[in-house]
């Protein structure tokens, strides 16, 4: 008999859409794609999502791989990503 299951959170219970947030502080494909590599691509937000790192110094470290021109908008998305999370129906329904 099965009495549990477990199931992950990232793009199983939760849809992860990133673009929701990237797409308010980014207009080009280029900027997107950067932001993405340098935010959620990055060693840093792995290590945030383990819990092996403080925001404040993966922010930093994110700062640094960017142009200062965007390092308002990286703040801004790391302020507001919990706003690409979203609940994903079709799990609810299972």
């Amino acid at each position: 008999m099965i009495k549990n299951i477990i199931f992950d959170l990232g793009n199983v219970v939760l849809k992860l859409k990133w673009d929701i947030v990237l797409d308010r502080y980014t207009c080009d494909k280029e900027t997107k794609e950067l932001l993405t590599k340098v935010i959620f691509d990055s060693e840093e937000w792995k290590m945030l999502d383990m819990g092996t790192i403080e925001k404040d110094k993966a922010l930093g470290l994110m700062l640094s791989k960017l142009p200062v021109y965007l390092h308002d908008s990286c703040k801004s998305i790391m302020n507001e990503w919990r706003d690409a999370l979203i609940i994903n129906d079709n799990m609810i329904e299972f």
